[in-house]
């Protein structure tokens, strides 16, 4: 996230563009993978699942997507052959873009995660939009701006919290004159309903 700063710091000082106020949406979706977990030398754990099964064979996706080894030799082959046979192999990656509504700034990949499309929307989609709106508005928000809204197909689960979290703002055309009136493709659909919707706590 530090390098991703970085970038857009000299992206907004080249352009001159108004530091901090360029409103930003969160896009994702999910894509087939190759459904092979592999071991990462670093963490010294298997990546690829996405939660454990259940009962007979079911599963419900959870946030943990790896199994932490730990020890060698026969325990540790013990934890390998447990680990593949009680968790769901992941099928599917799921990817979360920080997009930046201005045609001068790049979208950029900023939340990957396994998953075999087996999630709920407050289990699942609910806890990594929080916890990736938290560190983007704190790390990325002084320099390019806050997150206002979440951009998706038609997922029922995502359409679920968007609905929940939906609160319409003042129309856009406050903030298109602040930005001269410069939005990037992602901004089409505020531009054409000429509203904009931002997330906001539950208990509001």
């Amino acid at each position: 996230m530090k390098e991703l700063k970085e970038i857009y710091e000299a992206l907004i000082t080249k352009h001159n563009l108004p530091r901090g106020k360029i409103g930003v949406w969160l896009g994702e979706d999910e894509t087939r993978i190759r459904a092979e977990p592999c071991y990462d030398e670093k963490t010294d754990s298997i990546a690829g699942f996405c939660g454990r099964k259940c009962g007979k064979g079911e599963h419900e996706c959870t946030l943990r997507g790896h199994c932490y080894i730990g020890v060698g030799g026969t325990e540790g082959y013990e934890k390998i052959l447990e680990a593949m046979t009680q968790n769901q192999v992941a099928t599917m990656g799921r990817c979360m873009m920080f997009i930046p509504l201005h045609r001068k700034l790049p979208a950029a990949v900023v939340f990957l995660a396994p998953t075999c499309n087996k999630f709920t929307a407050e289990g699942y989609v609910d806890p990594q939009w929080k916890a990736v709106r938290e560190i983007c508005n704190r790390v990325l928000g002084p320099v390019v701006g806050r997150i206002i809204g979440h951009a998706s197909d038609g997922d029922a689960r995502r359409r679920k919290l968007m609905l929940k979290y939906m609160v319409v703002m003042k129309e856009l055309g406050d903030l298109s004159t602040e930005l001269g009136g410069r939005f990037g493709p992602a901004g089409c659909a505020g531009c054409v309903t000429n509203i904009a919707v931002r997330p906001v706590a539950a208990s509001h």
